[in-house]
């Protein structure tokens, strides 16, 4: 797997490897706990994992700081972190939780076109 995160990617293949495990892939069940039966928290927790997460609310916390840190990049205009946090899968949907607004707007409305590019 692409070491990029991105959280509907991994959403995506958590539900892939729970539908293999209830299938009875041997492999997708070995990544699962094997003291019951195959469920989404499990497939999401291995999935993590894989991320070097310790769990799911882990991943999906830090995806949400590296949307915090975007939004802020975009809003001071530092084209560099904006490019290295999408480089690194930070959500290029995360809005602005006052104006709703995307890092691309923030980015345009301030005028900070370098980090538009």
């Amino acid at each position: 797997m692409d070491r990029r995160i991105d959280i509907d990617r991994a959403r995506r293949e958590a539900k892939a490897l729970l539908r293999a495990a209830r299938a009875g892939d041997p492999s997708a069940l070995r990544r699962l706990r094997s003291d019951r039966a195959p469920c989404l928290a499990d497939a999401q927790h291995a999935v993590a994992c894989g991320l070097d997460e310790r769990s799911w609310p882990a991943l999906v916390e830090r995806i949400d700081g590296m949307g915090r840190e975007l939004l802020d990049a975009a809003r001071a205009g530092r084209a560099k972190d904006v490019y290295r946090l999408l480089e690194a899968g930070a959500p290029s949907n995360a809005r602005d939780p006052e104006s709703g607004n995307s890092a691309l707007h923030v980015a345009a409305s301030r005028g900070w076109l370098d980090a538009l590019d």
